[in-house]
Order: structure tokens, then C-alpha cells, then sequence
């Protein structure tokens, strides 16, 4: 947390996941004592920095009465619009865009759309719904 006198709230984001947050996306935010809050994104950096590979992104704090302490660290949800898709392991997708699907008993190399990307899973869509996916090696 920063700036006190208008409790600002920083944030880290990872630049892959910056095209979910823009100025004034909502957000909840909850301290180390299980206070809830609500925030507001007000500002992005516009640079990544070089030690965390992150994006610091910036929240007004909407409600001055519950009490965050300089230096605290607090847990941030934002409230961005739900996606629809599967979650699959990241061993499973195939040069970034495929997926392998069980196709009247053969092994079939399908086109996908990646949503999101994490360190150990994705989220994907394209597939017709019932689908078999390999998702081991």
C-alpha cells in the first residue's frame, strides 16, 4: 500500500494478463485481518519492471473506512468479465494452438483457442462439447 492520504493500493500484474485489467476495473480488496474493501484500477505503469517481469497497476481505495496499514500486504480480486472454456493442463496444448482429441479411435491434432495462460495450466476453447483431450503425456 501506498500514498495514505488517498489509499492507494499497488498491484503487480503480469503482462500476459494485462488485457483483462484496464482503468476502472473493480476490484475487492481484503487485508491481513480478513477487512473487505472495494478498489478501483485508477492508473497502469506504462513500463514492466525489470526485477519482477511485472506491471504495476494502481487502485483507489473506494471505502476510507476500513483501515489499511502502510506497508500491508492485502489480497486483490478484480472483477473482470467471465470467460468460457477449459482448463487443461499445459502439457497437454501442443505448439501453443493444438490439443490432440480422440477421434473415432485415432488420435486427432486439433485447432484451439488459448484464453489464458498459467504456469501450469491453460485455459482454452474450440472444442465441441463431450470432446475427448489428452491432457497427459
Amino acid at each position: 500500500m501506498i500514498r495514505t492520504s488517498k489509499l492507494e493500493v499497488t498491484v503487480p500484474i503480469f503482462p500476459v494478463d494485462l488485457k483483462w485489467i484496464k482503468k476502472g476495473t473493480k476490484a475487492k480488496i481484503i487485508t491481513t485481518r480478513n477487512n473487505e474493501t472495494s478498489g478501483t484500477v485508477d492508473r497502469i505503469s506504462s513500463y514492466v519492471d525489470e526485477n519482477t517481469q511485472s506491471v504495476n497497476t494502481y487502485l483507489k481505495v473506494n471505502n476510507h473506512n476500513v483501515k489499511i496499514l502502510q506497508g500491508e500486504y492485502v489480497d486483490v480480486n478484480f472483477s473482470v468479465h467471465k470467460v468460457f472454456g477449459m482448463k487443461v493442463p499445459r502439457e497437454s496444448i501442443v505448439e501453443d494452438k493444438y490439443i490432440y482429441i480422440l477421434k473415432d479411435n485415432q488420435l486427432v491434432k486439433t485447432d484451439i483457442d488459448v484464453i489464458k495462460k498459467s504456469n501450469d495450466y491453460y485455459i482454452i476453447s474450440g472444442l465441441d462439447e463431450g470432446s475427448e483431450a489428452v491432457i497427459e503425456s
